[in-house]
């Protein structure tokens, strides 16, 4: 299944060469998700590549998951360019649940103006299918910030943490 990234938060179209593919594919014991976004060349973290807190202030692309009858108990996965990630279980809405859990393996490339990134996460670590969910990328800095959207979501600002709006994804 591929999710497209193609509007901002609240809607409105963006152009092609904003867009962002992530394709997600099933094994019998992993989940790989495969990104390919446009690069921003947005300031990279200063901690080492791997699992960072906080990493939804930089160029982010994420993914949250969650199962169509317990839509408040969700995953939210985020992934950079420059091979930094976030996994992280909610139990109710912005409630963690736990730390954030570390991958088996996160891989990104930078490609000229593009990115790549691919991640395997185990099944057991995911809510159960059939999935709901949403996507989205954030990358700019200050009044030139953009947060994007696979499938809109209401409110005067960008709330991804709405589950009420995921939908149907896999």
């Amino acid at each position: 299944m591929t999710i497209k990234i193609h509007k901002t938060w609240d809607g409105v179209p963006i152009e092609q060469d904003e867009h962002v593919s992530i394709e997600l594919n099933l094994t019998e014991i992993n989940l790989e998700i495969r990104i390919d976004a446009p690069f921003h060349n947005d300031p990279a973290p200063a901690a080492q590549a791997g699992s960072m807190d906080g990493l939804w202030e930089f160029e982010v692309v994420e993914l949250f998951l969650a199962n169509q009858e317990a839509r408040e108990q969700y995953v939210e996965f985020e992934f950079g360019p420059h091979g930094h990630y976030l996994f992280l279980k909610f139990d109710g809405v912005r409630e963690r649940s736990g730390d954030p859990i570390p991958f088996v393996k996160y891989e990104a490339k930078i490609e000229g103006n593009r990115w790549m990134g691919k991640a395997n996460v185990p099944l057991i670590w995911l809510p159960k299918a059939p999935w709901i969910g949403n996507a989205y990328a954030i990358h700019g800095s200050s009044e030139n910030r953009r947060y994007l959207a696979a499938f809109e979501v209401p409110g005067r600002v960008p709330d991804y943490h709405q589950p009420e709006w995921f939908r149907s994804i896999a």
